[in-house]
């Protein structure tokens, strides 16, 4: 979101239409929403630089007039090692308990997604989703080779009291991602990771960095008009030579129905995708401002930032009043092949904005002007909770206390089509971890079948669904949610596995609904970390079971013939499809170690 779009958001909210009844639900979390914009545009002060304690401390001063004296905050799943509570402390130790918590780590960026306001609060509670960017960092501030990552799932709920001050905090963050990132800092200081050889890297490097210019003065073509198939179409054509036969290519952020994301196709191919993302549009121009070689790829990543300035377009090619913008933050990354080809690439860009420009084009064409912000989002956003509370009383009797596998999760999806677009894109986890899909432009149905393959071993035995909000910037169609809940990992069979009860692990929501109150996309965000712990100790018992038949087999009358050895193949084969599941950070202390099972 660039900085103008946020100037409006926090205008709207710190300042309530007349259609907001004062002393209102809508009312008193628009006023709460403006105080965390305000906290966000102080924290960014942060941005780009190595979270240190001195830092948070000074940065805690700052914050201090938007919390009660005394409040509760946390931070990650009790059940990791990645995770603090404290009660009743000044906010300075809250701001020391993060500090310890993330040291060693550089916040590049992050992007405010959602703001969103719990109704059934009165106000009072706040959820927000904000993707960040990471790297690791040694103690005397050197990045650190591989640790960097993209838009990891970050969500925080506040609690403020009735003089609209913060009286609790907790943000959830995925421990897993997390924890292997401070494993590979500690790694590189102990001198078992190093960085690639200066001269290899660098040498790559500046060749595909002369790549990436000469295809970008060929992109300048683009300058000053409308984006349509048959331009770009013809800029596929002529970038051809810079490409490798096959490429895969992606555009936006998983959330979003504009974004796309393509495996193994031609270059044309990806350029039609960006025609239908850029549609409706006029690039006026584009500054490239940096272009960076990534050294732990070998030189084979090259990263780039460059602004643009855009306008919305009929489909005549008229420009659209009020739909102009300028500096709007765009990076391309683009990924080399051994011949110095480029083998992928993607564009890094918050398509809200081009949706919300698109929308306006495709209003004025039907001669209706869209306002910054809809009065009705209160409303449509309480329709689309209603919905939301109805799903989770089907799935609480479709679903609790029973194993997830295919048919319950079949069963829950016929009794709750009706709340769903007939296409969806849908997301669990993320995609930097193991345990983590996503699928665009899907049957509902298909959601499900990847559902029941990521938690097929996992009982779900209760939940509490504590906040559903509404992001008011979306007009209501966006909702947050969060809700703790309570599992056990389970055998293929269905058996319990002792040790493997949580309780309270951290789940928030996010879903988006159409025009007609559906859902169109939803994304589950989870500790990794603690589901990789429950998978280990299920495959252990998996492992165990089908060695024990092995050994059953072997001691009968039949000898060690084929059938005993065939059963012990079946064990083990039981066991290397459970492993794969598995944490791949074996020799780490197991994740659940410490913590008091149900």
């Amino acid at each position: 979101m660039i900085l103008s779009t946020l100037l409006k958001a926090f205008l709207v909210l710190a300042f309530p239409t007349p259609a907001l009844a004062a002393g209102s639900w809508a009312d008193v979390g628009a006023k709460k929403v403006a105080a965390v914009f305000r906290l966000n545009y102080i924290g960014k002060t942060m941005q780009g630089k190595q979270i240190t304690a001195a830092r948070v401390a000074s940065l805690a001063q700052e914050m201090s007039s938007f919390y009660a004296p005394k409040l509760s905050c946390s931070a990650g799943d009790k059940a990791t090692s990645m995770s603090f509570s404290l009660t009743a402390v000044p906010f300075a130790q809250c701001a020391g308990a993060f500090a310890k918590l993330w040291g060693n780590l550089k916040i590049n960026n992050w992007q405010l997604e959602n703001v969103a306001i719990d109704p059934a609060s009165g106000g009072k509670t706040i959820l927000t989703y904000q993707p960040s960017d990471f790297v690791g960092m040694t103690n005397d501030g050197v990045e650190v080779p591989g640790t960097e990552l993209h838009k990891v799932d970050v969500s925080s709920k506040y609690t403020f009291n009735d003089q609209g001050l913060v009286t609790d905090m907790h943000t959830e963050i995925d421990s897993g991602l997390m924890e292997a990132l401070k494993m590979k800092v500690t790694n590189y200081g102990l001198g078992v990771e190093q960085m690639p050889a200066v001269q290899s890297w660098a040498s790559v490097g500046e060749k595909n960095v002369a790549a990436v210019s000469g295809l970008m003065d060929i992109v300048k073509e683009l300058k000053g008009k409308q984006v349509t198939p048959g331009l770009m179409a013809k800029l596929s054509q002529d970038l051809a030579s810079f490409y490798a036969s096959k490429v895969s290519c992606s555009a936006g952020d998983r959330m979003s129905t504009l974004s796309f994301r393509l495996v193994d196709v031609s270059l044309a191919e990806c350029t039609t995708a960006f025609a239908t993302f850029l549609g409706n549009t006029k690039l006026l121009d584009w500054d490239m401002k940096s272009i960076a070689i990534d050294p732990s790829s070998g030189g084979a990543k090259i990263l780039t930032y460059q602004p643009f300035d855009m306008v919305g377009t009929t489909t005549g090619g008229m420009d659209v009043p009020g739909t102009e913008l300028h500096g709007v933050d765009m990076s391309l990354v683009y990924v080399f092949n051994e011949m110095g080809k480029v083998a992928s690439f993607h564009q890094v860009v918050d398509a809200g904005i081009i949706e919300g420009v698109q929308n306006k084009v495709d209003a004025f064409g039907r001669g209706v002007l869209l306002t910054d912000a809809s009065h009705n989002w209160a409303e449509v956003g309480s329709k689309n909770i209603a919905t939301l509370l109805k799903m989770n009383d089907i799935a609480k009797k479709n679903v609790r206390g029973k194993q997830l596998a295919l048919h319950v999760l079949t069963k829950n999806d016929k009794e709750s089509s009706s709340f769903f677009a007939s296409q969806v894109s849908c997301s669990a986890g993320d995609m930097q971890s193991s345990i983590s899909f996503s699928l665009r432009d899907v049957p509902e149905r298909e959601c499900s079948v990847a559902f029941a393959k990521l938690f097929g071993n996992v009982k779900m035995t209760d939940w509490d669904q504590k906040n559903v909000a509404i992001d008011p910037s979306s007009s209501g169609k966006t909702i947050l949610a969060y809700q703790p809940t309570d599992f056990v990992g389970t055998t293929t069979e269905g058996q319990e596995v002792p040790g493997t009860a949580l309780h309270a692990v951290d789940f928030s929501w996010q879903y988006q609904f159409n025009e007609q109150g559906q859902i169109a996309a939803y994304h589950m965000e989870m500790d990794s970390g603690i589901l990789e712990g429950v998978m280990n100790k299920v495959a252990s018992v998996e492992q165990d079971e089908g060695s024990l038949a092995a050994l059953s087999l072997a001691a009968t009358d039949l000898g060690p013939g084929p059938i005993a050895i065939i059963s012990a193949t079946l064990g083990g084969f039981i066991g290397i499809l459970f492993g794969l599941r598995a944490s791949k950070r074996a020799n780490s202390t197991p994740l659940l170690e410490g913590y008091h099972a149900a």
